[in-house]
């Protein structure tokens, strides 16, 4: 992995309710790595399949088998963002995936509505390596590293269980408080203490 991976988000992209699995939610994280927020505008960007494993940590040996599924979860899935005046946006996690049968990468566009919140942002943003992240093998681990340093600023942060809930779009799956602290909390205490920068 390049030494200076870095992810550079806004915090409302990063508080939005969403729902990817972990290889889903690693592949959109490692395309928005080769942004640069420097760019004026979005353009077509590559991103290299071995790259992706090797850099995502992905133990999956079928990846390239279930690349049209995970590109087409990418397209079809959309992340939920609040506005101030009480509505909201909603948006797809890329606008294009293309791939050929053979190629060793797929190139991709966003959406134009993610360009304030992975462009040139000078303000309620948050960045980071994207090794702290990748070793992590609960999507929820992965969430709540982002959640904490779109907070980093505070010296503390109190969250309500159902708004974490909410934002992680798993009210269905953990709907008892001792499975959420188990599956979600406990097992994301367990993996950032071991291999990211920040933990709780």
């Amino acid at each position: 992995m390049k030494e200076n991976y870095r992810v550079v988000k806004s915090n409302l992209l990063i508080q939005s309710r969403q729902k990817l699995s972990l290889v889903e939610l690693k592949m959109f994280l490692i395309m928005v790595g080769n942004v640069s927020v420097d760019d004026k505008a979005f353009k077509t960007y590559r991103m290299f399949i071995r790259e992706f494993i090797e850099d995502g940590n992905i133990r999956d040996k079928n990846i390239y088998g279930k690349l049209d599924k995970i590109t087409d979860e990418l397209l079809t899935k959309k992340f939920k963002l609040k506005k101030a005046n009480g509505g909201f946006e909603k948006c797809g996690y890329a606008s294009y995936i293309g791939y050929e049968k053979g190629d060793e990468f797929i190139t991709y566009r966003f959406d134009v509505l993610l360009k304030e919140h992975l462009l040139r942002l000078k303000k309620n943003f948050s960045n980071y390596d994207l090794r702290n992240i990748v070793n992590c093998q609960s999507v929820y681990s992965i969430r709540i590293y982002e959640l904490i340093k779109s907070f980093e600023y505070k010296k503390q942060e109190t969250f309500d269980l159902f708004e974490l809930k909410a934002m992680f779009n798993c009210e269905a799956n953990y709907k008892k408080w001792s499975d959420f602290r188990r599956y979600v909390l406990e097992t994301a205490q367990r993996e950032l203490k071991k291999h990211s920068d920040i933990y709780f």
